[in-house]
């Protein structure tokens, strides 16, 4: 997991079901570079893209059940990383 994915997937969680550009904007991100960044996180299975209901146009990110897990054993990390920079 590269730390451009961990922010993402804590985005995504923070936002629960969320339009691409939403994150993006969130990331400070362009929105066709956050696609691309989606892609792998889709094909691990840390992600679901579905089709927003309001407008067929757009696509909703909501982590799975892989994804959610991955960031419970990836925050404690993260935030042992932050600490040590900290001391």
């Amino acid at each position: 997991l590269t730390g451009g994915q961990f922010s993402i997937l804590v985005a995504a969680a923070q936002a629960g079901d969320a339009a691409i550009f939403e994150l993006a904007e969130h990331l400070v991100m362009d929105r066709t570079t956050m696609s691309r960044a989606l892609k792998p996180l889709e094909r691990r299975g840390l992600i679901r893209l579905d089709s927003d209901p309001e407008d067929s146009r757009s696509k909703r990110v909501s982590l799975t059940q892989a994804g959610e897990e991955l960031l419970d054993r990836a925050i404690p990390i993260w935030q042992s990383v932050q600490n040590s920079i900290e001391e």
